[in-house]
């Protein structure tokens, strides 16, 4: 076989506290468990295996490192909110009141953070 194209992928994101990380990811943003052990967790993620690993240190991202796509950004923000995850304020002309903004081609993206600081993103595609 010659490269991966073809072969399913799979995200990683660092944390410094694995059953905080489990709480937002499986509790709060209600992925499922696939598997867990001392060095980390696996949970679903529409189909994408999204594994947070444990290490010593997380450098906070400052661009998404994840990002599901949604119906509507502005109920999933409401619906962060809710729970306690504020959505990141960015300096962009085009940032409106709930902290989505336009991205080019049409769709909204709103940014918000999960406990170790690793920046995640909700899309909602532009309508046509």
């Amino acid at each position: 076989m010659r490269g991966i194209s073809g072969r399913s992928a799979m995200v990683v994101l660092p944390t410094v506290d694995l059953d905080r990380a489990v709480q937002f990811y499986a509790g709060l943003l209600a992925l499922s468990v696939l598997g867990r052990d001392p060095s980390g967790c696996s949970l679903e993620a529409g189909g994408t295996e999204l594994r947070v690993t444990l290490v010593p240190v997380v450098e906070p991202s400052t661009h998404p490192l994840v990002a599901w796509r949604v119906p509507s950004v502005t109920d999933t923000v409401a619906w962060l909110r809710a729970a306690g995850v504020e959505a990141e304020r960015v300096d962009n002309e085009q940032e409106h009141a709930a902290e989505a903004w336009a991205e080019s081609g049409g769709a909204r993206v709103a940014w918000f953070r999960d406990p170790d600081g690793n920046v995640l993103a909700v899309v909602e595609e532009a309508r046509r």
